[in-house]
């Protein structure tokens, strides 16, 4: 990306006619005039599943509160394989008003768990099953509109990914470089544009921009999931969500 210099610390830029501030020293972006604006670092007394986020666990799968980093929710799985959790906002959110999301997570076994994060078009997907995984070389899509980056220990590498589909159908799949590791803190933002291109960081690094990535008037949510892919407790901590619209 590129950012205007404002001082040793921030950087600004115009994004979807909204101004943005970048901060290096923390990672995170924000902006001062966007119409709708979600965020949530978890320091609340309790996780409001009713209001705030839909939460939907197999095999007794949860999220909750934890008191650490100031803050933090905890999504965790069954014991079983492919016990999955989902964790959504409304369906309130739209390409074709520039919606980004940002989120701040810590995967805590990096070889035992699958993991989504960014926009999806449903709030959660049938059991044993998240809007994305990732086999070895094959990405299979259960929503039909959605843009997230995500990992899959079923693969060949522990790499981070990101994809679209439009309509139920799949763009190309773009790994990282670099494989993630256990209780590694790292941001990730999925940013769309009104013709519902897709621009994905994985720690203020572009991963790629994808155009035609997902239908531009849908519906979305904010969409955090996790996956088991192994016979034991597996948990992914969010630490931070922040997401923003043009009206």
């Amino acid at each position: 990306m590129v950012w205007d210099r404002v001082d040793g610390r921030t950087g600004a830029r115009w994004h979807g006619g909204r101004r943005e501030f970048y901060n290096p020293m923390t990672g995170l972006v924000n902006t001062v005039d966007a119409a709708t604006t979600k965020f949530d670092d978890f320091t609340g007394i309790a996780l409001d599943s009713t209001n705030d986020w839909t939460v939907a666990g197999v095999n007794g799968g949860t999220a909750a509160l934890i008191a650490t980093d100031g803050g933090a929710m905890q999504i965790t799985t069954g014991a079983a394989d492919n016990d999955d959790v989902d964790v959504a906002s409304s369906i309130i959110w739209r390409a074709d008003k520039n919606c980004v999301m940002e989120v701040r997570w810590r995967q805590n076994d990096v070889d035992g768990t699958a993991i989504n994060l960014g926009f999806s078009d449903a709030t959660g997907e049938a059991a044993d099953l998240i809007a994305f995984t990732f086999d070895t070389v094959t990405l299979t899509s259960t929503a039909s509109n959605a843009v997230l980056l995500f990992q899959d220990p079923d693969a060949t590498t522990n790499a981070i990914r990101c994809a679209g589909v439009k309509a139920n159908q799949d763009t190309a799949v773009v790994a990282s470089e670099a494989t993630l590791g256990d209780a590694v803190i790292h941001t990730g933002r999925v940013e769309c544009e009104a013709d519902g291109t897709t621009s994905f960081y994985v720690d203020n690094i572009l991963l790629q921009r994808v155009a035609d990535a997902v239908t531009a008037t849908t519906p979305l949510c904010i969409y955090l999931a996790v996956i088991n892919r192994e016979g034991f407790v597996n948990t992914l901590d969010i630490l931070q969500v922040r997401a923003w619209q043009n009206i």
